[in-house]
């Protein structure tokens, strides 16, 4: 699936269920066949969802005997990808997270035990949002993935515009289309990143500072609540305020 047919489907998404399913089908074009959606930073109930599972989960499509075996043997205190994906800011690997934080023995073992279940190859999204809130998107698959890395910028993408209806659909977060407004030159900045522009390179284009940029960046960011230029984009194309 492209990632302009997510954007779409996802922006139609009638349920956060309805979501998941299309997050679930994105991903598994990738060659990730399980997916888990966590919030990290609070364990607050999510309002509107069917099942409530667990915390820090909100979604999983995990084996089922791996999902009973974590959550009846508590996996989730000593899993380093709750532990630690709050602390970190970029997509990884699961088998690189020892490069970032000491595991303890008991954490080396569950990983293994993990591989065995049948999570062989894991990639995780950290999605930071405003007022030091940290969601995630995991990706996993049954066998040794042989492009991973490469497919990391995709399913961030991916996460990222999940995690943003998400939030829309569950939490009514966001101020009606109507009600907010973006300024032209705020818009011009949005349009000039999703063609992956730096703040230098806008500021040449458009004639002005770099700092200048930045400011209507930040202003931007604000409005949209929102913590990253991707999610930034991809919440102005979902309300209709950018188009690219």
């Amino acid at each position: 699936m492209r990632i302009s047919d997510f954007i779409y489907q996802s922006n139609t998404a009638g349920t956060p269920e309805d979501l998941f399913s299309d997050l679930e089908q994105a991903a598994q074009d990738t060659g990730f066949n399980w997916i888990a959606y966590t919030h990290l930073s609070c364990y607050e109930p999510v309002p509107h969802l069917k099942q409530v599972l667990p915390s820090p989960a909100v979604f999983l499509h995990y084996p089922p005997k791996w999902i009973k075996r974590y959550f009846r043997r508590n996996y989730q205190e000593i899993d380093p990808v709750v532990l630690y994906t709050p602390r970190i800011r970029n997509p990884y690997l699961w088998k690189d997270i020892a490069d970032f934080f000491p595991l303890n023995e008991q954490q080396v073992g569950f990983m293994e035990i993990a591989k065995e279940a049948g999570l062989r190859t894991g990639i995780t999204i950290p999605l930071h949002g405003p007022w030091g809130s940290v969601a995630a998107v995991s990706y996993a698959c049954k066998e040794s993935h042989p492009d991973a890395t490469g497919q990391m910028s995709k399913l961030y993408l991916l996460a990222a515009q999940f995690h943003t209806c998400f939030m829309d659909l569950t939490r009514k977060s966001i101020t009606k289309t109507s009600d907010l407004f973006l300024t032209g030159r705020e818009k011009d900045c949005l349009k000039w990143v999703a063609q992956g522009k730096s703040s230098w390179e806008i500021s040449t284009i458009l004639g002005i500072q770099k700092d200048t940029v930045n400011f209507y960046m930040k202003n931007a960011f604000r409005k949209l609540n929102v913590s990253t230029r991707a999610m930034a984009v991809l919440k102005a194309v979902r309300l209709g305020l950018v188009n690219l």
